[in-house]
């Protein structure tokens, strides 16, 4: 079945934003051990702020994503997080770079993702006959699958090939190509 091209256009930006959103998430700690010389409890911190950031994200604005048009919510939170995520490597580079900063851009991206997941999934209702849900649900669902696995191996890679910052910003270019 063909779906619309408005449907191919969220499909491509969620997949890349998945992608994105597991190299955040694996890519983070590593840039935090490795340039920071964070010690495991800092990485469970690191943790614990970007889950209670997601947590709280999908708290507060569940009822406000369903009030609002999806597609600048999408744009959005791909350019939020992108903004966020260049920031990085430019303090490292700067060498002013700290572990508070990665605290923040770890809760800000998560809860840029949570927002960006909420109106895609309710997005996609708009642009799909019911006849087509099932199709277009499957190949989002098929996407994450695809994404959850891969994208950590890939940060492994992105963080062993460049350097951590530098991986960072390749991360952020995921986030503008969603946009």
């Amino acid at each position: 079945m063909s779906l619309p091209s408005t449907f191919r256009k969220l499909w491509t930006a969620q997949t890349v934003s998945a992608f994105g959103a597991r190299i955040t998430r694996e890519g983070l700690p590593i840039m935090a051990v490795t340039t920071l010389g964070a010690s495991a409890a800092t990485l469970g911190v690191l943790a614990a702020v970007a889950s209670g950031a997601a947590l709280a994200a999908a708290l507060a604005t569940g009822g406000l994503i369903d009030r609002h048009r999806r597609r600048p919510l999408l744009i959005g939170a791909d350019l939020l997080r992108a903004a966020v995520l260049i920031a990085i490597p430019i303090a490292a580079g700067l060498g002013v770079l700290t572990l508070p900063q990665v605290l923040t851009a770890a809760a800000l991206v998560a809860a840029a993702s949570v927002v960006f997941d909420i109106a895609s999934h309710s997005y996609l209702p708009s642009i799909l006959g019911k006849a087509e849900l099932v199709e277009g649900n499957s190949r989002l669902a098929a996407t994450e699958s695809v994404a959850e696995v891969g994208g950590p191996a890939l940060a492994g890679l992105l963080f062993q090939w460049l350097s951590a910052p530098i991986a960072v910003a390749a991360n952020a270019v995921t986030y503008l190509v969603s946009a």
